[in-house]
């Protein structure tokens, strides 16, 4: 059986991560690695951490590490940091505001990779607040995933990650893979500081292959309210704008879907004000303002 890294990017999560830990430490797999990358917050205490570890932790868990950058790195370096760091052959990304979906978890996650010879997986999440056993629905919902399944190749579902038409898809809270593939693939792009899945899931389809999803799998209880699904903050801003820019210029994007994404980019970098950016959006690009109030009244309900 092989060793399972579990890889838990942390930032300000001290009220949330011995939820996380737990989640880790009632898996029945055989033989798991956890590791507890802080990203240089304020209040981390590596010390509680590790004595929790020691005082709650089974035979299963063969390996930890805990530890706290010297400065902040932002959310890829830090996983890049941390993948590097696994000596498991699989491993999977557990947020530290996140928790396993139940104490089965990493044990069918490594039976799908083996059932199948995949390299790398994406699942379902169940979404809650701030209870995790009121589940409030499931991510992607199951009319997202019928529309998803009409994406037929990499090309397409590279598109749909820029148009808007990615319908939760994938995301990096539910992303394993093997450290063979993550390496093969030059790790995630540090081009960007905050935004790992996107710019890998993208460049994951340039390559030629689509992301291996399997949505039977419930993997993860995903706490709502937080980075991904709050207000955005600048530097995940900046690496958005950065995103839209180097789809425009690899040039996969002709006529109107060239628009949408314009339009979008134009939308981040305007240094107007909300209000007045909608409106000039609206003369600059009428046909996808158009659409896309079509689209939000008639096609995203029922």
């Amino acid at each position: 059986m092989e060793r399972v890294s579990i890889l838990t990017p942390a930032y300000n999560s001290m009220k949330t991560i011995f939820e996380t830990i737990d989640s880790v430490l009632m898996q029945d797999y055989p033989e798991i690695e956890m590791i507890i990358a802080d990203d240089h917050s304020a209040e981390f205490d590596e010390e509680t951490i590790v004595a929790y570890i020691e005082a709650h932790k089974r035979q299963n868990i063969v390996n930890y590490q805990v530890y706290q950058n010297g400065e902040n790195l932002g959310t890829v370096r830090n996983i890049n940091d941390a993948i590097r760091r696994a000596t498991g052959e699989l491993l999977i990304n557990l947020s530290a505001d996140d928790l396993f979906y139940d104490e089965h978890t990493v044990s069918v996650i490594a039976a799908e990779f083996q059932r199948t010879g995949c390299d790398h997986l994406v699942t379902r999440r169940a979404a809650f607040v701030d209870d995790p056993q009121r589940i409030l629905g499931l991510i992607p919902s199951d009319r997202e995933i019928n529309k998803i399944a009409k994406c037929k190749t990499p090309q397409e579902e590279y598109i749909s990650l820029f148009i808007g038409k990615f319908y939760n898809r994938a995301s990096g809270c539910v992303f394993c893979y093997t450290k063979d593939f993550i390496a093969g693939m030059g790790y995630f792009d540090e081009a960007y500081r905050l935004w790992e899945d996107g710019p890998f899931f993208s460049k994951l389809n340039l390559s030629g292959r689509m992301i291996h999803c399997n949505y039977d799998i419930i993997s993860v209880r995903y706490r709502l309210g937080g980075m991904s699904t709050g207000n955005m903050p600048p530097m995940l801003h900046s690496d958005t704008a950065h995103f839209l820019l180097n789809g425009l210029e690899s040039h996969n994007f002709k006529g109107f879907r060239r628009r949408i994404v314009k339009r979008k980019y134009y939308s981040l970098t305007s240094r107007h004000k909300r209000a007045l950016t909608n409106i000039i959006s609206l003369f600059k690009y009428p046909d996808v303002c158009c659409y896309l109030i079509f689209r939000r009244l008639f096609c995203n309900h029922g």
